[in-house]
């Protein structure tokens, strides 16, 4: 009996010992969780995840929402997490497109001259943006879409590009035909023949001076 006793003695020592051990090692932890403006203090196992310590404080987590550190990580004595909360909000912006001048050659118009055809008109455009909050701060403002509300109207503006007239001298004479006669006009030399005078040239047709100048007319009959 007394052999039995001494042999116990150590065994239930070592028994002792290790759920002392075991209960200590349980309640290791003393980890701060900073969140939504205030810190928490928590008393957690030893080998417990950010993920645990979030679970034991009763933190929820937004789908945005991000921790350090990560929710895998297993934690260390006095180690800090930080849930940072984010947020995001879309925004519009409405912005003018400017139009553009188009110029069109008109041979129509002399050089220098404009004329207005159409008016121009600004078109419009709306922008989106998405703008994300960490803590309530704005940490990023980015473009995610653009639509065009209204298309702009070009300017369109005819400019002159007519050349200027030039008096070009052409040989010879001068003949058509009016009232089934032929005309021919003849430049000599002024004073030979009197104003307004009747004569036949050669006896064949009759002639008409024109004023006394250095010129006259003679009609051919026709037929």
């Amino acid at each position: 009996m007394n052999n039995l006793r001494l042999y116990m003695l150590p065994v239930l020592t070592i028994l002792f010992l290790a759920a002392c051990s075991l209960g200590s090692s349980n309640l290791a932890l003393s980890v701060a969780v900073q969140v939504d403006g205030h810190t928490r203090q928590l008393s957690l196992p030893s080998g417990s995840s950010v993920r645990e310590a979030l679970a034991a404080a009763g933190i929820q987590l937004g789908d945005l929402d991000r921790v350090e550190p990560p929710l895998y990580t297993e934690l260390a004595e006095g180690e800090r997490l930080r849930v940072i909360r984010v947020t995001e909000e879309f925004e519009t912006e409405q912005a003018p497109m400017p139009f553009v001048s188009r110029t069109l050659p008109n041979e129509g118009l002399p050089v220098g001259e404009q004329r207005l055809i159409q008016n121009g008109a600004n078109g419009l455009r709306e922008t989106t943006y998405r703008l994300l909050y960490e803590d309530g701060e704005l940490v990023s403002r980015a473009e995610v879409g653009s639509v065009v509300l209204t298309d702009p109207v070009e300017e369109i503006i005819m400019i002159g590009a007519q050349s200027p007239f030039s008096s070009v001298t052409i040989p010879g004479r001068l003949a058509f035909i009016s009232a089934g006669n032929a005309w021919v006009d003849f430049f000599i030399s002024p004073g030979i023949f009197p104003d307004s005078a009747e004569f036949n040239i050669q006896g064949y047709f009759p002639a008409h001076i024109l004023n006394g100048q250095d010129a006259f007319q003679f009609v051919i009959p026709v037929g």
